[in-house]
This record gives structure tokens, sequence and C-alpha cells, in this order.
């Protein structure tokens, strides 16, 4: 069920890894955020892999991004749309590793196609990957960093050489494909709306925003991204979506990017880590007068319980 802002669901941007979220904060054209690859400390991971020599499928796109595929997946094509978990390494022109997952713990990394979460070479080139594929992009500048470079890292006019391993596709709410794992049954969410919170209230637009658990730590500010779980229910108390139906997984977004209805982005505003809201939003925060069809009728609020997991250390 999409409840993306422009296509019906908020799990179009699935699963991101938080603790991988180099490039999520640092791909961005523009990005005043430090640069992809984090200084290396005494005793951290050091690679000295290079770029692959072999491949399966070469080809050279008009804009000048080359894709070459070292192993080819299995499974549906990744889409623009659908979110997208990988492994990755990065070179210089001269052959030193920028920025590698293996630098962040290990962590694989996960964003949305198409979304401007990541550098446009990116966006292309991962576009056609099947799980468990992998492909290596030789990246223009003009489709990277540009003339600016993101200094110190990447000089100016910097070629850029991604080696990417794609772990998983989630696909795009609403396009009928479903990339998760089959399972012999289709899990099935039977729990209601919270009735009893501790602390409540309720904003000028209409949205009620219902604390069930107070969490930990800092709060969320609008421009973060977090990962959360959540459920949400129709005013007939049915269940029509949950991260639960999306084997389980993880559902992450940027506050306040649009990326999600209006109702989230603005109550997800100041919880805290381990925290529980429910947010019950008015139809014009959320889908309004045309609904989301055919399971979301017109005017209709919604309610969704959200348990935040992690939020995106700033820096990244």
């Amino acid at each position: 069920m999409a409840i993306l802002h422009n296509l019906g669901s908020i799990f179009a941007a699935a699963v991101l890894s938080i603790s991988s979220a180099a490039i999520a904060g640092n791909l961005l054209p523009g990005s005043d955020r430090a640069m992809i690859a984090a200084p290396t400390r005494a005793g951290a991971v050091q690679l000295s892999d290079k770029p692959a020599t072999k491949f399966v499928k070469v080809h050279k796109l008009a804009d000048g991004l080359k894709i070459e595929d070292i192993r080819i997946g299995k499974g549906p094509a990744a889409q623009t749309g659908d979110s997208v978990s990988v492994h990755y390494t990065g070179w210089l022109a001269n052959g030193t590793i920028f920025d590698a997952s293996k630098l962040h713990g290990n962590t694989p990394f996960t964003f949305q196609l198409g979304a401007g979460q990541v550098i446009k070479g990116w966006d292309i080139g991962v576009v056609g990957m099947k799980a468990g594929g992998i492909r290596q992009l030789v990246i223009p500048a003009k489709l990277a960093y540009g003339s600016q470079g993101a200094p110190p890292t990447i000089p100016p006019n910097s070629v850029l050489t991604f080696r990417i391993h794609l772990l998983s596709i989630n696909a795009a709410p609403g396009t009928g494909r479903h990339h998760a794992k089959p399972s012999a049954a289709k899990p099935k969410v039977t729990a209601k709306p919270a009735t009893h919170f501790v602390k409540s209230r309720t904003l000028a637009d209409g949205l009620k925003i219902e604390d069930v658990k107070l969490g930990k730590g800092p709060k969320v500010k609008s421009g973060e991204t977090i990962a959360v779980h959540y459920t949400g229910w129709l005013p007939n108390g049915k269940v029509f979506d949950a991260s639960r139906l999306h084997g389980n997984q993880q559902f992450t977004f940027q506050v306040g990017a649009g990326q999600v209805i209006r109702g989230w982005d603005i109550g997800v505003v100041g919880m805290r880590v381990g925290g529980v809201r429910q947010l019950v939003i008015p139809a014009k925060l959320a889908y309004g007068q045309a609904g989301s069809p055919p399971t979301i009728p017109p005017n209709t609020p919604l309610t969704f319980q959200i348990h935040l997991l992690a939020i995106q250390p700033a820096g990244w």
C-alpha cells in the first residue's frame, strides 16, 4: 500500500540502514555535510580493493556513464521508485578508495532510486540491477560532483568509480510488484489503535498526536532521516498498511522532504528513539478529497502507530 505523498505509499522509500547513511547524506548534489568517507581512525577498517577489470556485460550511455556488470543477479530488475539495499566501494581516478560501506560498520546502505538521495550517476546506474548482482559504475563528473568537487576528498571535475553489490529490492507500492521473499501465507496484522496515552495533543490543523510510549535521546528534527515500523488503520479499524506486511522491514524517510504524507512529516517531529506515537491524521494532511483508490476512500482520516527505531546521526 502506498503512502508516498504522490504515489499513495509510505513504504515506497522503505528500509534504509541508518548506520550506513554515508551516501544518503553526502552524495546529495550540493550537500554541505561532511564528505562521504569519514576520516580513517587508528584501528579503522582499511581497504585495498581495486576496481574490477573483467565484466559479463558493459555498456556506455550517451551522458558518459559507463555501466559494467560483474555479475548478473536474479529476479525482478530495480526500477525508479524502488528502494534498494547495497554494499559499495568508491574509488577516485587515481585508485584511492574514498568511501565504502565496510568503513561504516559494514552495514548495507539503502536509498530510493530516482529520489535524488544520491548522486545522479547512482540514480541512473543502479536501475536494471537484480538482487545478488554486482555492477561497477564509472561516473563522469557531471553526474557526480561536477566542477566544484567535494573538497577536501573529491577534486573538481573528478570521475568516480563505484562497485555496487545489490542485496535487495523493495518495490515501490502501487506498482503491482513486490520483491520481498514470498511466504507460504501472507502475514496478517490484527492490532488495533491504542486507547491509552502518556501524552496527547491536537494541533491547529486537526492533527492529533498521541504518545503511547516516550523514547530517549535527541528529538527528531525536520531534515533528519529516520527509520520506523508502522501500522495504518482506516476509520473502520481495518489495517490498510503496515511494515509487517512488507517483510517486517523498517521504513526510512527524510522528515520534511515530502517523501510521505504531510501528516507524517509534521507528526513525527519531536519523537525520540524507542518512542511509539499514534497519529490521527485528517484527510487534508493525508489523501484529501481524492483519496487513494481502491484502498483509501475520499476525505478519509487515517490513524497510524509509529515506532521510532533510529535517527540518522548528524554529519553523515
